[in-house]
């Protein structure tokens, strides 16, 4: 890994008919963060010299994240100023329409800067910073709905990489992992930010991942790749369901789990 600025680049080619009303991407890995899209009519190959191109913006400042799409807009999270920033962007031209600073930005000898993706649910956005600053946005001005930091209100400690996790929504839930102990995952009230439960069996550090959450045998579950395991809890309450160590490496966890078919694969 090296530090680098982003350079946001939109590709729309001439040939393609659903450049700007295909599928929203409203979260990491898409709407039901399985890296799976619905979309239709897309190109089998480029044309000979490539997709033209509509627009790039290289004012972004660092980071790792991926992009959330809705409708006539972009979000994404950058810096700027000092801080760790949600920026949101037309989708037609890459101009900015608002943003919205978390808190400060912090630096790391691999890159600095924030590496989550927004999650939008509804009329509001939830970001994550490096620094563990969580807030619920409003979609359209940015405005703050709610705010907290999961390391200090939680007890975590912050990865050797920094926080990289995209926050899931479940039903009226946001889930996050702050690693602390009795508090390796939270289910936060995604309106207000209340805690709702944290895994009192389950104190394991936060590593790079994000959650998903399925119907597992009849169970709702969010399952997590943390900084000792592969790990499954109960969405209604976090209770402890699975623990599997043999999974975790002794650097870095960081991919995302994948369900299917009633099992989840870790690597």
């Amino acid at each position: 890994m090296r530090l680098f600025k982003p350079v946001m680049v939109l590709i729309v080619c001439s040939l393609m008919t659903v450049a700007l009303a295909g599928q929203d991407w409203p979260q990491w890995r898409g709407p039901a963060r399985t890296g799976v899209s619905a979309e239709t009519g897309l190109l089998k190959q480029w044309p000979p010299a490539g997709p033209p191109l509509s627009w790039s913006v290289s004012s972004l400042g660092k980071g790792y994240g991926s992009m959330a799409i809705r409708g006539e807009f972009i979000y994404a999270q950058g810096t700027q100023g000092g801080n760790s920033v949600v920026f949101c962007l037309k989708r037609t031209d890459g101009s900015t329409v608002w943003t919205r600073p978390l808190g400060r930005t912090l630096d790391q000898d691999k890159g600095g800067g924030p590496r989550g993706t927004p999650t939008l649910d509804g009329e509001l956005l939830y970001a994550l910073s490096e620094n563990g600053d969580l807030a619920c946005l409003k979609a359209t001005d940015g405005s703050v709905v709610w705010a907290r930091n999961i390391l200090s209100d939680f007890g975590g400690a912050n990865p050797q990489w920094l926080i990289s996790e995209s926050p899931l929504i479940d039903g009226d839930n946001l889930i996050v992992t702050p690693g602390g102990r009795g508090a390796g995952i939270v289910a936060l009230n995604k309106a207000t930010g209340k805690t709702i439960w944290q895994t009192a069996e389950l104190s394991d550090p936060a590593a790079y991942s994000s959650c998903i959450v399925a119907d597992v045998g009849g169970v709702r579950t969010i399952m997590q790749l943390t900084a000792q395991a592969g790990v499954g809890v109960r969405a209604k309450d976090g209770k402890l369901l699975w623990r599997y160590p043999k999974v975790a490496n002794d650097t870095a966890n960081v991919t995302t789990p994948v369900f299917f078919d009633s099992t989840v694969f870790y690597t």
